[in-house]
């Protein structure tokens, strides 16, 4: 279970959103939008350090990573593009 603030949920949300990015295939994957503010690009290269960041199981990487840093599957075209396998997690409650 996520906890909000904690590191895992942090990396989870911001490599969703960056992924998000990437699947319209955009030539500016990984870039900022046009259309934001200054205060949201600001936010944005935050996020891109975090998304570069390599995690260890310490800093929050947790069981269902299948690398150490966001850009490691989220690559294409780019680091923060989209990536080249579709992955499909489930549990049972």
């Amino acid at each position: 279970m996520h906890r909000p603030g904690n590191a895992a949920h942090t990396l989870s949300v911001l490599a969703g959103f960056l992924g998000l990015l990437g699947c319209y295939g955009s030539p500016e994957a990984g870039n900022p939008l046009d259309e934001l503010t200054g205060d949201e690009r600001d936010r944005f290269k935050k996020g891109r350090v975090v998304f570069n960041q390599v995690f260890t199981p310490k800093t929050g990487l947790g069981p269902l990573f299948n690398g150490t840093a966001c850009a490691d599957c989220h690559n294409e075209p780019v680091p923060g593009g989209g990536g080249s396998f579709t992955q499909l997690n489930a549990s049972v409650l």
